[in-house]
């Protein structure tokens, strides 16, 4: 939910935040990326089938500009973190105006008109192919099971991050930054709105990953979810019948 996730500037501001970071108890540990700045984020589905990994249709994250159009959440970002360290000023991870960049946690659960969302990403055909393909590879690498949300950036030929690959394509590179092995579950998340590009319904989506999971574990689901029937092992081994109905509190996200 990029909580705990910062922009900065130089090795001094990297320190001092994750100074800010320990201080606060949020973690123990900290990671520091390269920023993406060139890169145009996305995130893709990836089901797993009995024939191998499927990816649906990757949807690019866009946010738009903060400063023109602000919800309130980013603070001011106008004044430099460098300054702030050579002036003495206490460091605020949100200093820096990349901070606005971040698709963060309020951008991602709470009411917004910064964050716009593309499907298919607007990167063109071939680069969507690479990110669709290069998705199914890292599943399959990972060894992940049933479903996965691959999220990173589409860097651009010629950006750092892409030039160890030693390739020439004119489009650019996906570079994935996180693997999610259990998305979102709400009603608009990613797995619901790629399943739609491709036809599958909010059920068609939940009822394909439960049956690849039941399938590894050798277990038969009802033909009908809405049936109170019991289940079975395909071996027949174990029988556990239906409870009555009770009321369960299931949070998502």
């Amino acid at each position: 939910s990029s909580i705990g996730v910062h922009v900065v500037r130089g090795v001094e501001c990297a320190a001092a935040c994750a100074s800010e970071i320990f201080d606060s108890g949020l973690d123990a540990r900290v990671v520091v990326e390269r920023y993406a700045g060139t890169g145009r984020e996305f995130t893709v589905i990836v089901l797993g089938t009995r024939d191998g990994p499927v990816p649906l249709i990757p949807t690019e994250v866009e946010i738009v500009d903060a400063r023109e159009n602000s919800d309130g959440d980013d603070g001011d970002s106008s004044v430099d973190s460098r300054r702030q360290l050579s002036t003495g000023q206490p460091f605020s991870a949100s200093s820096c105006p990349e901070q606005r960049s971040i698709f963060n946690f309020r951008r991602k659960y709470l009411p917004t008109m910064q964050v716009v969302y593309h499907t298919p990403a607007r990167f063109g055909v071939r680069a969507v192919e690479q990110i669709r393909s290069s998705a199914a590879e890292a599943f399959t690498a990972l060894g992940l099971k049933d479903f996965a949300r691959l999220d990173g950036f589409f860097m651009p030929a010629g950006d750092g991050a892409v030039e160890w690959r030693g390739s020439t394509s004119p489009e650019g590179h996906p570079v994935f930054t996180d693997i999610n092995i259990i998305s979102g579950m709400e009603q608009t998340s990613f797995v619901f709105l790629q399943g739609a590009q491709v036809g599958l319904s909010h059920a068609a989506v939940l009822r394909h990953i439960l049956e690849s999971a039941a399938h590894r574990a050798n277990i038969t689901l009802p033909a009908n979810t809405s049936s109170p029937a019991s289940f079975r092992t395909v071996a027949g081994e174990h029988e556990r019948e239906a409870e009555p109905a009770t009321r369960r509190h299931v949070e998502t996200g």
